[in-house]
């Protein structure tokens, strides 16, 4: 068992349509390296449509999944998917009780304004 498995046994990607499927697979290779399956949580169950114009399977919705059932969140890269999650409510809200909760959260590329979205920008 690795270090990181013993302190993230669940994470999730936030993401929505156009996320970055690079950005998902890059993050999600390097978590299976270290034994730490991802689950992706999204404003709908279905799938969600990358940048790149392939699909995600989603794994639960962000409204059915709180963030304090997951030990880390991450928001992968993708303009476009940041631009609707920042304008969801229950997205900012997701992300502001994983922070209340002491969620270890990343933001890739573009999901960094996420914090500002969220009201996390001065914390």
């Amino acid at each position: 068992m690795s270090e990181i498995e013993d302190v993230i046994n669940m994470l999730d990607h936030l993401a929505a349509d156009g996320v970055s499927g690079k950005s998902v697979q890059a993050i999600s290779e390097a978590l299976r390296a270290e034994g730490i399956h991802a689950q992706i949580f999204a404003p709908h169950m279905g799938a969600i449509k990358t940048a790149e114009g392939g699909e995600l399977t989603v794994d639960g919705t962000i409204e059915g999944n709180p963030s304090v059932l997951v030990d880390s969140v991450i928001v992968p890269d993708g303009e476009q998917a940041v631009r609707t999650l920042m304008a969801n409510g229950d997205a900012r809200y997701y992300l502001r009780q994983a922070f209340k909760h002491l969620k270890v959260i990343g933001l890739s590329g573009h999901a960094k304004a996420m914090l500002e979205a969220a009201g996390l920008e001065a914390l």
